[in-house]
């Protein structure tokens, strides 16, 4: 049996690396996958989906850095821009800093949460939807800017209309037009002037700084997994500010929410019995009922599926500095989306491309307008809100 849980979290961490370097590969999708074909124990399916998913927290930086194809947890903006600037492998350590730090806060906010977060969640329960919409209305003033507004109701509108259909897989071609295709398409057609890429030891952030950074994040990961629907883009934005304010910070913060936000919600999932992302609902799926001690197993097993991610992560941006000065990206982003546009057909058909096309469309306004791309994120915000109504 321990022979089996080891394979499986080997398994784990491979599969996120794969998911995390595949711009529109979500964790969603692979969960949904190995659900939907694989019968194993329920315990090793859980070990296999943690694992997966918490490496693919630290792995996703990559793309979103490298590419400029981020997902919705990962708008590495200053990322991209130190790596157009030769930073690259930089801007990839300072997340996996936040991400790493911030997973070892979780293991002491797990227990704080025990005590803690049913009390808190039975007092926000009955006004839950009118702190979204105050979150929300918050984060459009601070913008500034029309275009937010615009994405936000295209984006809610089309995720009304796209998860109340019929059609599986339905999240697939959404998220991906709206986050990996049109970072994609910007790529191509306004391809950034990129000088050669460099490594080096250093950390522009200092001890103090970087002590409140992560503490932040790990508060905005821990909103993140109690609010439904709210990404940790747009949790970064409403706590980061008050920590840290360099676009340093910013990378730290930003790796630390992604993965705190996933760790933590293992115990969210326990406590509450609320499942924020949809590995946590495949997690809940097979196991039907998880007891204090499997939490406690599989937060283990997030940790040490954490630290091995962690040295792959530096690693492998080690190696994509190397074919960054090598290889023509434009050719790269111009494969990866046909490749996307393809496995978006093999799994939803000539209707997930028309939803393709169509959040394709609303991804490339933020982009366009220089606007926060965290608002798009009212495809998924619009229709809990209503929902909650």
């Amino acid at each position: 049996m321990y022979f089996s849980f080891l394979l499986a979290i080997i398994a784990g961490i491979l599969s996120g690396v794969i998911t995390g370097l595949a711009p529109g590969i979500h964790v969603n999708l692979a969960t949904l996958l190995v659900v939907s074909w694989f019968n194993f124990h329920p315990l090793i399916m859980a070990v296999y989906i943690f694992s997966l998913g918490i490496t693919h927290t630290f792995l996703d930086a990559i793309p979103a850095v490298f590419l400029g194809a981020p997902d919705e947890d990962m708008a590495l903006l200053p990322g991209h821009e130190l790596f157009i600037k030769g930073g690259g492998h930089e801007a990839v350590k300072l997340t996996v800093v936040g991400s790493f730090f911030t997973m070892l806060l979780g293991v002491i906010f797990m227990p704080l949460l025990f005590f803690s977060l049913p009390k808190i969640y039975s007092f926000l329960r009955p006004v839950i939807v009118y702190l979204l919409i105050v979150i929300i209305l918050f984060l459009l003033l601070k913008s500034k800017s029309f275009f937010s507004l615009i994405t936000f109701l295209l984006s809610g509108i089309l995720g009304l209309i796209v998860l109340n259909s019929s059609l599986e897989n339905n999240l697939f071609p959404l998220l991906t037009g709206l986050f990996a295709m049109s970072s994609l398409i910007s790529s191509i057609l306004f391809p950034p002037k990129i000088v050669k890429q460099q490594i080096t030891n250093i950390i522009r952030i200092d001890f103090k700084e970087l002590i409140k950074t992560i503490f932040g994040s790990g508060l905005a990961g821990t909103i993140t997994s109690i609010f439904p629907g709210l990404s940790p883009a747009q949790s970064s934005a409403l706590v980061q500010p008050i920590f840290s304010k360099s676009k340093f910070s910013y990378l730290v913060f930003v790796g630390g929410v992604n993965t705190i936000d996933f760790f933590i919600s293992l115990t969210t999932l326990y406590l509450i019995s609320k499942a924020r992302n949809g590995a946590l609902i495949g997690i809940k799926q097979v196991m039907l009922f998880i007891s204090i001690e499997q939490v406690i197993a599989l937060a283990c097993v997030g940790i040490l599926a954490g630290s091995i991610a962690s040295i792959l992560t530096l690693k492998i941006s080690r190696l994509m500095v190397k074919l960054a000065n090598k290889i023509d990206l434009k050719k790269v982003s111009l494969s990866i989306l046909v490749f996307l546009t393809v496995m978006v057909f093999l799994f939803t058909g000539w209707a997930g491309l028309v939803i393709l096309l169509a959040s394709t469309f609303i991804g490339l306004i933020p982009i366009l307008s220089k606007t926060p791309r965290s608002f798009s994120m009212g495809v998924l915000l619009l229709p809990i809100i209503i929902l909650l109504m």
